[in-house]
């Protein structure tokens, strides 16, 4: 159901790219918002028709948690995480050519219609399958990667093995932060990304005309 929910989100984004703006980023950024705040309104929604138990629930995976306990979830993601990245390491090249523009990839002869609904497609479904277990942990992936492009450059095969790594690294210290911030409770991961997330994102707003 996670991967039917992103399979609609990504179609709508896709279609408002490419009807409007032939994939402009910044367009593309604002249809993702305008999905959000619809989704966001359904979550709402749902809170009101269940019991406090469940919505207790709703909550605390809307936040993002790494508690997740036992290996049988490990043994789902791991394999999901793999294949995704082997895929990424495949087409580094081409992605580093469709990232100069659409005109430029195709007299290159890279069908970017084809490529784009396929990378739509595969990171929906590694994305859904992670968030189904841990919640939406936000601002990672605009926060490393836009780090990761300032030290290493924008070339995807020399910056995909470090975006990884600090990923990682990034998203245990910040699940630290959760747990010792408030000495009385320990704080969904979550919470401490978006607290981070919010304010690089306006920075990168205020200071880059063309902030992706």
């Amino acid at each position: 159901m996670a991967f039917v929910g992103a399979l609609v989100t990504i179609g709508f984004i896709y279609l408002i790219g490419k009807t409007k703006s032939n994939f402009n980023p910044n367009i593309l950024i604002l249809a993702g918002v305008v999905a959000s705040f619809f989704f966001s309104s359904c979550i709402v929604f749902l809170h009101f028709i269940n019991d406090s138990f469940n919505t207790k629930k709703i909550i605390q995976w809307t936040l993002g948690d790494l508690a997740v306990f036992g290996f049988d979830v490990f043994w789902i993601i791991i394999p999901v995480f793999i294949l995704f990245t082997i895929y990424l390491l495949r087409m580094s090249l081409s992605l580093n050519v469709m990232a100069i523009g659409d005109n430029f990839a195709i007299s290159r002869g890279l069908d970017i219609q084809k490529l784009r609904m396929e990378q739509f497609i595969l990171v929906s479904l590694c994305v859904s399958i992670i968030i189904s277990f841990t919640g939406p942990i936000s601002f990672v992936g605009l926060i490393v990667p836009h780090i990761v492009k300032k030290i290493w450059g924008m070339d995807f095969r020399e910056n995909i093995w470090p975006t990884l790594a600090f990923s990682g690294a990034f998203l245990v210290l910040c699940d630290l932060i959760a747990q010792v911030i408030v000495p009385t409770m320990i704080l969904p991961v979550g919470v401490i990304t978006s607290l981070l997330g919010g304010p690089f994102f306006l920075f990168l707003i205020i200071t880059k005309k063309n902030f992706v």
